[in-house]
């Protein structure tokens, strides 16, 4: 897992909202999900209650600057919530005329739940942790509930929750295969252009050499924007290797292009 605190909570989903909204965190959606991955890393202001030890019924307010790393993922994930804070958000002067959704808690069979993100290390990860969700949700315990009015209202709620969660884990599986698919392609063209020696002894056609540029100019815009996790260090050294092996293209020098298209083919693969 990214999250590098064991002291500190996972985001709240309200305060992660707003920074993705007002643009200070660089991301990109993961289509048909409120899951994103971050194209940049940046530091992230959290504050959350403890209880006092020496006077549980004033909890403390801490505060904490929590940094996200370029290339995780923040994924939506439910909660708990324990009583004291419930009751503390219900009586205290401050809050307690804030509707509890309002703050990102909802109640699911008599239990209160936060929304928040956590923070995912990578794409594998991520795909995992859906599944994780989506057996958490399936797993009730319909013996445990009192009336059929409860268990109803217990299957409904997971149903739903579970037909997002499975959203979630089509469109992770999607982006995994979209990745890999815009990998190998990558590869595949980098590999004929090597063995293609023509490209390197100066005797293409201007308009072949114009056609190749313009691929690789394609191929590097391309690999630079899977700025996900695990592979996105090595997708940026992928982009710099062609922009080089273009800028030696055009100006003839051939031997260093050959070097940098290596280095290029070298970086790129899915782990």
């Amino acid at each position: 897992m990214a999250k590098k605190h064991a002291t500190r909570p996972a985001l709240r989903a309200y305060s992660v909202y707003r920074y993705l909204i007002s643009g200070k965190l660089d991301f990109t959606p993961v289509k048909r999900t409120a899951a994103v991955y971050l194209n940049s890393g940046r530091n992230v202001y959290q504050t959350w209650l403890v209880r006092d030890k020496k006077d549980e019924e004033k909890p403390k307010r801490k505060y904490a600057t929590t940094y996200l790393g370029k290339g995780i993922f923040l994924i939506p994930i439910w909660i708990g919530v324990p009583d004291w804070e419930i009751e503390f958000l219900k009586t205290n002067e401050k809050v307690k005329n804030i509707p509890l959704t309002q703050l990102g808690i909802a109640e699911f069979n008599s239990e209160f739940r936060r929304l928040c993100y956590t923070q995912v290390e990578d794409l594998e990860h991520a795909r995992r942790m859906t599944v994780h969700i989506l057996d958490q949700y399936a797993a009730l315990d319909v013996s445990a509930m009192p009336t059929f009015q409860e268990m109803f209202s217990a299957i409904l709620k997971a149903e739903s929750i579970g037909k997002v969660v499975e959203m979630r884990k089509m469109e992770f599986d999607n982006l995994f295969a979209t990745t890999e698919i815009k990998i190998k392609k990558a590869q595949r063209g980098l590999e004929n252009f090597l063995n293609c020696e023509a490209i390197f002894t100066g005797e293409m056609f201007p308009e072949d050499m114009q056609a190749i540029v313009s691929y690789l100019r394609n191929t590097a815009e391309t690999i630079e924007s899977l700025t996900m996790r695990p592979i996105g260090r090595a997708t940026k050294l992928v982009s710099k290797s062609l922009q080089c092996t273009i800028s030696h293209l055009k100006n003839n020098r051939f031997r260093r292009a050959r070097k940098c298209m290596e280095s290029a083919l070298k970086n790129i693969h899915y782990p």
